[in-house]
């Protein structure tokens, strides 16, 4: 997710020295922020980095924990210039706005004496978001399916959609109704798979 400049946190020290300039403190970010994390020296508030993506499947490798080394620094002169150092640890946590993807399961063989019931193949989809809750459907308007001939057969006619169950939480395919080859020699299902912990819009993908 791409995120635009935001106060994320503020790092605060303070100093006994009772006088300027020994008591102004500024901040520094060390090391752990690359190009993500920027910090204003004055205010010691870190923010997100101006098109910084934060995204850990975005990020190469893939980081979800960063840690900012941070300096302080008092306005003493030469020696008598104090300093002291402080981890930061900022944790990423991943927000669902990847849309699943099917994992393509290409030509599907079934002999057409296979008993109700029997499972035929599992539909596999994959979403590289932490927490996404798929459901699996088929698309019966989109599907479609052949004859020997290789002539379209209408669902009036034959309704080959039934023929099948998807389980929508497994993506287990089985046998519904017995099948019948001298009336649909190809089916092709259009399926759906839609990741129901989006975070914004819809987040569905299209297979066959």
């Amino acid at each position: 997710m791409e995120l635009k400049k935001c106060l994320c946190f503020q790092v605060s020290a303070y100093d006994l020295d009772g006088s300027s300039p020994n008591n102004a403190i500024v901040y520094r970010l060390v090391s752990g922020a690359g190009d993500k994390f920027v910090m204003d020296a004055e205010s010691g508030s870190i923010t997100v980095a101006p098109g910084a993506n934060l995204d850990p499947d975005k990020t190469d490798p893939k980081t979800e924990l960063y840690a900012l080394k941070v300096l302080a620094i008092d306005g003493g002169l030469g020696k008598e210039q104090r300093s002291t150092e402080v981890m930061v640890e900022v944790q990423i946590e991943d927000v669902n706005n990847k849309a699943p993807q099917f994992v393509d399961p290409g030509t599907i063989g079934v002999k057409e004496n296979v008993p109700v019931g029997e499972v035929i193949y599992r539909i596999k989809a994959i979403d590289l978001d932490a927490k996404p809750v798929l459901r699996f459907y088929i698309d019966a308007e989109k599907s479609e399916a052949r004859n020997e001939e290789g002539v379209r057969v209408k669902q009036s006619d034959y309704n080959y959609t039934a023929v099948f169950d998807l389980g929508p939480l497994d993506g287990v395919l089985r046998v519904a109704k017995n099948l019948d080859r001298e009336k649909v020699d190809l089916i092709r299902l259009a399926l759906k798979v839609e990741d129901l912990a989006a975070s914004r819009d819809p987040q569905i993908a299209t297979g066959t």
